[in-house]
């Protein structure tokens, strides 16, 4: 669904669409399964009604950018200083927050 859409918009669908299914996981137990069944009926409309040709950009919150911006952190932080360079080799890092974190800490 994110690939189809423009590419200036593609970042806010994928952490629309990440921030929304992990915040609804972690609000139910895995064993209220009436629950989990109604978010999967839930999710597969929204995800019909987002695929639509004609929704091209969707609103991001402060908050889901903030919980992007920790998740990369813990994500750089528990990774072997040698992983971090060939990330920053390969030009794998998603965010200019994660280089600049992993820039300013192994001076690299």
């Amino acid at each position: 669904m994110v690939k189809t859409k423009p590419k200036p918009t593609q970042d806010k669908f994928l952490l629309y669409v990440r921030y929304t299914f992990r915040q609804n996981a972690l609000s139910v137990s895995y064993r209220d399964v009436n629950a989990i069944e109604h978010l999967l009926r839930k999710g597969a409309r929204q995800l019909d009604m987002y695929e639509d040709t004609g929704v091209k950009d969707c609103f991001v919150s402060k908050t889901m950018i903030e919980w992007k911006e920790r998740k990369y952190s813990e994500a750089v932080a528990e990774l072997p200083p040698s992983t971090l360079v060939e990330l920053i080799d390969m030009n794998k890092c998603r965010s200019d927050l994660v280089r600049q974190q992993v820039l300013g800490q192994y001076y690299i």
